[in-house]
C-alpha cells in the first residue's frame, strides 16, 4: 500500500512537472513571437525614417530655379527647423564643387544610381551624410542616427527593454538601443539588419524629374527600386499627401506589395499617420489586405502598436476583424 501510495506521488510530480515544462515552452514560444513582431516593427520604422530623407532630398532638387530664372532663396536652410534630426545641410554647384572627398563620390554614386547616396559614415561620432545628386545643385545632409528614433511609435521602452537595436555599416556601429540585458540572461541573437533603403529610381536618366515634367509625359509610375518599392510606396513613406494624390491620378497602383509583403495602408497604419491613410481610403486602397511577412493585415499591425485611430479608420474601411496571422 505504501509502495502504491509513493508511486502515486511520483507519478503526480512527473505530470506536474510535464505540465510546467509545457507552460514554460508555450511562454517561450509567445515571447519569441513578440519579440519577433517588435523587430520588424523597428526595422520598419527606421526604414521610414531613411526613406523620408531621401523624399527630402528629392523636394529639395525639385525646388530648385531653373538656371534661366535664378534666385537667392536657400530653403535647404530652413530645413534643420523643420527636421531636428537634420544637423546640417550642404550644397554643391559648378561654382562650389564639394571639399570632402567622400561627399563628392557620394555624389557620383548618387548621379549614376539616380537616388540618394550614403557617403562615408562617423557612426562612432554620431553622424551619417545623405546626398542627393541634381541640376543646377546637389545637396548633402548631415544627420544624426540617434534622432532617428521616432519615439512616439517605438514598440519598446528603449531605457528598460533588454532587446539591443543597432546600426551596422562598414565595420562601424552606433548602438540606438543599449539593451538592458538582466543578470545571469543569455545572449541575444541578429533578427535582421537595417538598411538605408533607396527611393525608387526616377525614371529619367540622371536627376529627378523637374515639376510638371515626368508624369505627365507618361512616365512609369508603379516602376519599383531593388526592394520592391514604387514611388507611392515611398510618398507614402514620406507623408508627401498632395504626390500621393498626383501619382494616384497618374495611375498608381494603390495595393501593390513591395518584396516585405508591405502596401501603402499598412505602411501609413505603421506610423501612425491617419492624415495619409485617409487619403489613401478615400482614394480606393484596400484595407482588407494580407500584408508583411507575419501574414497579418493593417489593423492587426496598428492594434498592436495602439494606433486607436488608424484602428477606427480601418475597421470603417472594412479591415478583416477575424484574421488570424502566423505567429498564433
Amino acid at each position: 500500500m505504501a509502495a502504491l501510495a509513493f508511486l502515486v506521488v511520483v507519478a503526480g510530480a512527473v505530470i506536474a512537472l510535464a505540465g510546467a515544462t509545457a507552460i514554460a515552452q508555450q511562454s517561450l514560444e509567445q515571447q519569441r513571437a513578440l519579440f519577433e513582431t517588435d523587430a520588424r516593427i523597428v526595422h520598419r520604422l527606421l526604414s521610414q525614417q531613411m526613406v523620408q530623407h531621401n523624399a527630402i532630398l528629392t523636394t529639395l532638387a525639385l525646388l530648385q530655379p531653373s538656371p534661366s530664372a535664378p534666385n537667392t532663396g536657400s530653403p535647404e536652410q530652413r530645413l534643420p527647423a523643420l527636421y531636428p534630426r537634420i544637423l546640417s545641410v550642404q550644397r554643391s554647384d559648378a561654382a562650389a564643387p564639394w571639399a570632402d572627398p567622400g561627399l563628392a563620390e557620394a555624389e557620383r554614386l548618387s548621379r549614376l544610381s539616380a537616388r540618394a547616396a550614403l557617403a562615408p559614415l562617423d557612426l562612432q561620432s554620431g553622424r551619417c551624410w545623405l546626398v542627393l545628386a541634381s541640376r543646377p545643385a546637389s545637396h548633402a545632409q548631415t544627420i544624426d542616427p540617434q534622432a532617428l528614433v521616432p519615439r512616439a511609435e517605438w514598440p519598446m521602452a528603449p531605457e528598460t527593454s533588454a532587446v539591443q537595436v543597432k546600426l551596422v555599416h562598414a565595420g562601424q556601429r552606433h548602438f540606438v538601443q543599449p539593451g538592458r540585458l538582466q543578470a545571469g540572461a543569455g545572449g541575444g541573437r541578429v533578427v535582421g539588419s537595417i538598411a538605408a533603403p533607396a527611393a525608387p529610381a526616377a525614371p529619367t536618366t540622371g536627376e529627378p524629374p523637374r515639376r510638371g515634367a515626368g508624369w505627365a509625359r507618361g512616365a512609369a509610375v508603379n516602376a519599383t527600386d531593388a526592394h520592391g518599392r514604387t514611388p507611392l510606396h515611398v510618398t507614402t513613406f514620406a507623408r508627401q499627401r498632395d504626390a500621393v494624390r498626383a501619382l494616384v491620378k497618374a495611375g498608381a497602383d494603390l495595393n501593390r506589395l513591395d518584396n516585405d509583403r508591405y502596401d501603402v495602408v499598412t505602411i501609413a497604419s505603421v506610423a501612425d499617420d491617419e492624415e495619409t491613410l485617409r487619403v489613401l481610403l478615400q482614394l480606393g486602397a484596400s484595407a482588407k489586405q494580407t500584408t508583411s511577412r507575419c501574414d497579418g493585415t493593417a489593423l492587426i499591425a496598428a492594434e498592436h502598436l495602439g494606433h486607436d485611430g488608424v484602428v477606427r479608420q480601418l475597421i470603417a474601411a472594412g479591415a478583416p476583424l477575424d484574421h488570424v496571422n502566423n505567429l498564433h
